[in-house]
């Protein structure tokens, strides 16, 4: 199960990348050009679906972004709910637990789905899900950015 792997994996993740703190701040940069290019002005609403242990929600938040970042994965929220305020960055983490809704301020304006995420969608039907759950979280002009492995 994701959720298990990601739980164990929470306290070591940051060791993935040759030196976090940096790409917090490259990914930052990136992500920040590429939200400008795409007119996402820093008051809109962004979640990030899968934050992990935060390293987009960190970056954007330091960036002024507001954002909300949620994850299947507690001990990753707690970790980076942990790396936010030692950083005195504001954002909010919730725990994603299947069959209970959280009040999220809906619409968001910006959705994002970075790094290891989609392998975890086995079949059509989980794809079709995840991406129908995304759209009802979207304003109609809302942008959906997924990839896999930005470093």
């Amino acid at each position: 199960m994701a959720e298990q792997f990601y739980d164990d994996l929470a306290g070591v993740y940051h060791f993935i990348f040759k030196d976090w703190d940096h790409s917090i701040a490259k990914q930052g940069e990136v992500l920040a050009r590429v939200l400008t290019a795409e007119g996402v002005k820093r008051s809109f609403s962004i979640l990030d679906c899968t934050c992990g242990i935060g390293t987009q929600t960190l970056a954007l938040a330091k960036s002024g972004y507001k954002i909300i970042a949620s994850d299947i994965s507690g001990k990753s929220i707690e970790r980076a709910k942990s790396k936010a305020e030692g950083r005195n960055l504001k954002s909010h983490f919730f725990r994603l637990i299947s069959g209970i809704v959280i009040c999220f301020p809906l619409p968001f304006h910006v959705i994002l789905s970075i790094d290891n995420a989609l392998p975890h969608l086995l079949t059509d039907e989980d794809c079709a899900s995840a991406l129908s759950e995304v759209y009802s979280l979207l304003k109609p002009e809302g942008i959906f950015f997924f990839h896999q492995g930005l470093r």
